[in-house]
């Protein structure tokens, strides 16, 4: 495992969201269903995430035709009809899902795309649990000539009486 000084990742709620950020990025988590992870309907999630996945993390604002049709004071009315809050730094979603019966999981973390168009719901997004596989070597432990015994004693076991049992006694 890397070692991470103390005070690098700070935590970091985003609007009760827990969250983290790390060198000027934050990072929320989002729980969702095994199997959901590319069907997530960001126009349907908290203010929170939505304005989240609304966010442009390119610097130069990209001009709308509003821009020039609507005044400042209408462009500002318009803004705060979502009410959305404001999300502050970039923003990144980790997302997770565990089947408790199979053991299934998923854990991503991404871009997130406000989707009310019914398209995809990220920009981008990389599995944290296949993707980028560290290199490992095969080495013996230095010093270890502990041998495995092939023959292990059993383990005395003392059986309980149920509770009821117990009381009539």
């Amino acid at each position: 495992m890397p070692r991470v000084k103390p005070g690098t990742v700070i935590r970091s709620n985003l609007n009760g969201s827990n969250g983290w950020s790390y060198r000027g990025m934050r990072f929320i988590t989002h729980s969702v269903q095994p199997g959901d992870v590319n069907h997530i309907d960001w126009a349907q999630e908290s203010k929170t995430k939505k304005a989240v996945a609304r966010q442009q993390l390119s610097s130069p604002a990209i001009p709308t035709l509003f821009d020039n049709i609507l005044t400042p004071a209408q462009l500002a009315e318009l803004a705060a009809q979502d009410a959305l809050p404001k999300v502050g730094l970039p923003t990144f979603v980790l997302v997770h899902a565990l089947d408790r019966d199979s053991g299934d999981r998923e854990l991503v973390i991404g871009h997130s795309r406000y989707n009310e168009d019914d398209g995809a719901p990220w920009n981008w997004h990389d599995s944290l649990l296949t993707a980028h596989k560290p290199e490992t070597t095969e080495q013996p432990l230095p010093n270890r000539t502990v041998a495995p015994s092939p023959v292990a004693p059993d383990v005395p076991v003392r059986l309980r009486q149920p509770a009821a049992d117990r009381k009539a006694q």
